[in-house]
């Protein structure tokens, strides 16, 4: 195993005062993942894969469901106001059959007491008018079909369960130190902020590296994923009760065996991590991402302990900041 190209700075690295527990989580623009969601950049031989959207509006429930919120209200307005709209074309395409309506405005108000069944006692359709009926039984329909269906996508973005991430912390850098084997670690911080827990939570790391040998690519180089074998500190179950450290041992069988510092740098590489899991309140599954670059790597470095016994006589995370690496 290759030494680091650069002699470290201190035997440990230690985060600010202040932050909890060194859990905060910067975005970096050059990367492949964010802590939230994946935002890999759709570019498929130099060009940007066209014809994307036609694939997320033939699932358009899981489309509304994920897109901002400030989008999802102006559909949702948009969507009333064009229903009440074309309603209101017919009902003002129907003379003498409704009292009281004789614009566009007048029709546009009994649309919308139509669809909402108000009733201020206003304007009442004629009885006569067969085809103003069938009018109304439809913008009922219509309406009950819309309300459901709204209703039922506002219930799955509030319950939906990428929300519960962002209470799942990394921490901002990754440690690397030899062990007692001679053998050397990379290492992450993970912590759960919240007090219910994630059941059976389990961690993947993946090494995202340019390649220039890549038996499915017509181009020079290709970007390939190798899995990064991981274990608990400590050995067994992962448990998010506590802060926990997650190593990975470079030896002869991992894809880092015989890097330096400088052979991470130049390599164009990002260490990907995945948690996943169940949240206990909800039963929902849940996926946390981060990811990492080499100059997030610090060299000969450990992470601080952060859990004390605390007054109480309850054990947690130390209130003092030091976080262990970010």
């Amino acid at each position: 195993m290759a030494m680091p190209a650069f002699t470290p700075r201190s035997s440990g690295y230690s985060t600010p005062t202040g932050t909890t527990g060194g859990m905060s989580t910067p975005l970096l623009s050059g990367r492949v993942l964010d802590s939230r969601r994946v935002v890999v950049e759709r570019h498929f031989g130099g060009r940007r894969y066209r014809g994307l959207h036609w694939y997320y509006l033939s699932d358009l429930f899981h489309t509304l469901v994920n897109c901002p919120w400030y989008r999802f209200y102006l559909i949702f307005v948009v969507a009333y106001v064009t229903m009440y709209s074309l309603f209101a074309a017919f009902y003002i395409s129907q003379p003498g059959c409704i009292t009281k309506v004789s614009n566009f405005w007048h029709a546009l108000w009994f649309s919308v007491e139509s669809s909402a069944t108000i009733g201020y006692g206003h304007q009442a359709p004629d009885p006569q008018c067969y085809l103003l009926q069938f009018g109304v039984m439809a913008q009922v329909l219509v309406s009950l079909m819309m309300q459901g269906s709204l209703l039922g996508l506002v219930f799955a973005r509030i319950s939906n369960s990428s929300g519960r991430t962002t209470t799942i912390r990394f921490s901002k850098v990754l440690s690397m130190y030899q062990g007692d084997d001679g053998l050397w670690r990379l290492a992450f911080r993970v912590a759960n902020l919240r007090q219910h827990q994630v059941l059976q939570p389990e961690v993947r790391m993946l090494m995202l590296r340019r390649s220039t040998v890549h038996p499915f690519s017509s181009v020079h180089s290709e970007f390939i994923y190798s899995e990064l074998k991981t274990e608990h500190v400590g050995g067994g179950r992962l448990w998010l009760g506590v802060p926990s450290v997650i190593e990975h041992r470079i030896d002869r069988g991992s894809p880092l065996w015989g890097m330096s510092d400088a052979d991470m740098r130049a390599a164009d590489m990002e260490i990907i991590v995945l948690l996943d899991g169940i949240d206990e309140s909800t039963s929902r599954a849940i996926e946390a991402r981060h990811s990492y670059v080499p100059f997030d790597i610090r060299w000969q470095h450990h992470f601080d302990p952060c859990i004390q016994r605390r007054r109480s006589g309850k054990i947690g995370p130390s209130s003092r900041g030091g976080g262990g690496g970010g």
